[in-house]
């Protein structure tokens, strides 16, 4: 088993496309993979139900705890780490299109006008 804690640093908290984007990601390893609201003491809940990781109610300044226990523990935890480390330290360039700043969204096909959008509702939302 294998387990790793980080900081949610982004205003919004695991909302909702970050919190769709984990579970997908999630769903992909063998492994029972769980995410564990440490500072509201919270139970763990299955990484791979949108249901569970929304209701863990992490938000910013909350320790999440997560933990792998099979096969793919190691690169579940790893992937897993990797994909929630911007999200929790708040470097979401367009959070309704879940583009990770750094991204070049607009080389890969996205139009400049939902990019800006994007860009606006996000400063709007946070």
């Amino acid at each position: 088993m294998r387990a790793d804690e980080i900081e949610v640093r982004n205003p919004s908290g695991l909302h909702a496309r970050p919190a769709a984007l984990f579970v997908k990601t999630a769903a992909r390893f063998a492994s029972a993979v769980t995410v564990q609201n440490v500072t509201t003491g919270a139970a763990p809940a299955n990484a791979k139900s949108i249901l569970a990781v929304m209701g863990s109610g992490a938000a910013r300044g909350h320790i999440v705890r997560l933990t792998a226990d099979g096969p793919d523990e190691d690169q579940a935890i790893s992937v897993l780490h990797d994909l929630i480390e911007p999200i929790a330290e708040g470097k979401v360039d367009a959070m309704f299109g879940s583009r990770m700043l750094g991204g070049r969204p607009l080389e890969g096909g996205m139009p400049k006008w939902k990019y800006l959008a994007n860009i606006f509702l996000t400063a709007v939302e946070n």
